[in-house]
């Protein structure tokens, strides 16, 4: 469940930045004579971000999901010390 959330938040972000990054690379960049990059490679560059990170924040968020549960799982039972 949290995986999930991780992921779908950090789609959210990355949509959110879509409007910002066009206008810096199509406007700014283009008006200063910058820009060398089509919208097809500036989506696939974006793309490109997104996987990457999703394939190495997912087992960490895996793992510190699963220390949380044994830590909630060990307080409610009492020991105060989930690692000891």
């Amino acid at each position: 469940m949290s995986v999930a959330f991780f992921l779908l938040d950090t789609l959210k972000d990355q949509l959110l930045g879509i409007p910002w990054s066009l206008w810096d690379v199509f406007v700014v960049e283009q008006r200063h004579g910058f820009n060398k990059q089509t919208p097809r490679l500036f989506f696939t560059d974006q793309l490109k971000q997104v996987l990457p990170g999703h394939e190495r924040r997912a087992p960490a968020v895996l793992c510190e999901d699963a220390h949380i549960q044994a830590a909630s799982t060990c307080m409610l039972a009492g020991n105060m010390h989930p690692l000891l």
